[in-house]
Parts: structure tokens; C-alpha cells; sequence
């Protein structure tokens, strides 16, 4: 890597490590992940949202349901990516109108996760989806209420990610409520998600709570994520890379 004229990285974490390690502060940049906003920019109400899905078919009496969704791996490397703290979390909720999604596991992480909602108690509240394109991603999360990304307290979700998910959900309109992690916090301040402590299912559970009981503040948080998340659109993202490619090419 030494050797390289530049250096592009996804935090502030990994250029301070980099710098630690004798780089150039000069030439270390970080662009964090973006979003395709005009796949996950969408129009539809929850109730359009949720009909051009067909989610009828799988959440009964779907017209009371508020729906908290989590999108993308279930497991990485075998690793819990939050899922378990959901589940967890709706037994403390005692709310027979929430309804969790899960869109994006592997057959064999869905049949894990479901043996684990049955074990709970909650599995008739709960449907576990495969993986679905990014319009259907953009789908789902305009048929939600809530958006959950729970990331639990361990390095790499810690320091070094920058995950789509906290793009594709700020581009929602959708509340989020997310792990208090750096690496996130990078990205979303107070203003744009309520933030629990990771591995805290009681701390979840509240902030699910509290955003169900307060529409003024979902609205507020997800509108300001939707204003935000517009500098982080893969075209801005990357015209900054073509312009930092050319600055250090060498004339020719």
C-alpha cells in the first residue's frame, strides 16, 4: 500500500489507523459508502407500498400492523448482526400490532432465526424473507414504520464499516433507530435516528416504544435522514472519485 499514489477509505477510523502507521495524511481521503437514490428514493405510501409487495398474503390483517424491518445478511460469517436482539425485543414490547420483517437472509440463517421466534414466543409476529433486488429493498422499507439496524458491540461493526443499510434507510423517509456504534455515528447524528445501546434489548425495545408513541418525532428524524442522505448519492460519490483519480495522475 506504500507504494500506492492514494489511498480512498470508507471512515475516519481507518485514515487514523493509516496515519498511525506512517501514511501521509495527504493521501489517505475518506468517502464513506452512498446510495443509489434514484432506486431507493420512492413515492409510495406505506399502504401502496405494502400492496405492490403483496405483504397481505404473509401479515394478517395487515391494516393494523406497524411494521419494524431489518434488511440484509441476518449473519456474517456466522456472526448476529442484531436480529437476535429483535426478537428479543418484541417479547418486551407487548404489542399485538407490531409485526418484524427481515428481508435478505440465507435459506439457513431464515430457518435459524425462525426455530429461535418460535422458541420466543414470537414467530407469529415475525417473517423472515430472502434476499429481493433493490427495488424491492426500497419497497419494503417504504411498507415499514421503523427501520432497525441493531449492529452488536464488536470491532468491525464498531470502527471499521460503513454499512449500505445506513444509506438505503436515511433514503426511506422512514425513522431509524440504530446501534450507538462510531462507525455509525459517523454518519447519523440525534437528529436523524434515536440510537440504543448495542446488545441492549430492553434499551431497544424502549426506543421502539418511544417511536411508536411519538409520529411527530418519526417524521422529524426521518425527514431530516432524507435531506442528509442526499450527499451520499453514488453519483456525488462518484464524481469526488473521478476528481480525486485525476488530481493524482501524473501529466501525461
Amino acid at each position: 500500500l506504500r507504494r500506492v499514489d492514494h489511498i480512498v477509505v470508507t471512515n475516519s477510523f481507518i485514515k487514523k489507523k493509516f496515519i498511525e502507521h506512517k501514511f501521509s495524511d495527504d493521501t489517505v481521503t475518506v468517502l464513506p459508502n452512498g446510495v443509489d437514490l434514484s432506486v431507493f428514493v420512492r413515492s409510495e405510501s406505506t399502504s401502496e407500498a405494502r400492496a405492490k409487495l403483496q405483504l397481505e398474503k404473509h401479515i394478517p390483517n395487515i391494516e393494523k400492523k406497524k411494521i419494524l424491518l431489518y434488511t440484509g445478511s441476518l449473519r456474517t460469517m456466522g456472526v448476529d448482526k442484531g436480529v437476535t436482539d429483535i426478537l428479543s425485543a418484541l417479547t418486551m414490547l407487548d404489542r399485538s400490532d407490531v409485526f418484524f420483517c427481515a428481508v435478505g437472509g440465507t435459506p439457513e440463517d431464515i430457518a435459524f432465526y425462525e426455530r429461535m421466534a418460535r422458541d420466543l414466543g414470537v414467530l407469529p409476529h415475525v417473517r423472515f424473507f430472502p434476499r429481493a433486488s433493490k427495488e424491492d429493498l426500497a419497497l419494503f422499507q417504504r411498507a415499514s414504520d421503523i427501520l432497525l439496524m441493531p449492529f452488536p458491540k464488536l470491532a468491525h461493526y464498531e470502527y471499521f464499516m460503513s454499512p449500505l443499510k445506513t444509506f438505503e434507510y436515511m433514503a426511506s423517509g422512514r425513522p431509524i433507530i440504530a446501534s450507538s456504534l462510531p462507525s455509525i455515528k459517523e454518519v447519523l447524528s440525534e437528529d436523524m435516528a434515536l440510537f440504543c445501546q448495542p446488545g441492549n434489548t430492553e434499551d431497544l425495545a424502549k426506543q421502539i416504544g418511544r417511536l411508536l408513541g411519538d409520529s411527530q418525532l418519526s417524521a422529524q428524524l426521518a425527514t431530516r435522514a432524507m435531506k442528509e442522505v442526499e450527499k451520499y448519492d453514488q453519483k456525488v460519490r462518484a464524481k469526488k472519485l473521478l476528481s480525486l483519480l485525476v488530481s493524482t495522475l501524473p501529466l501525461l
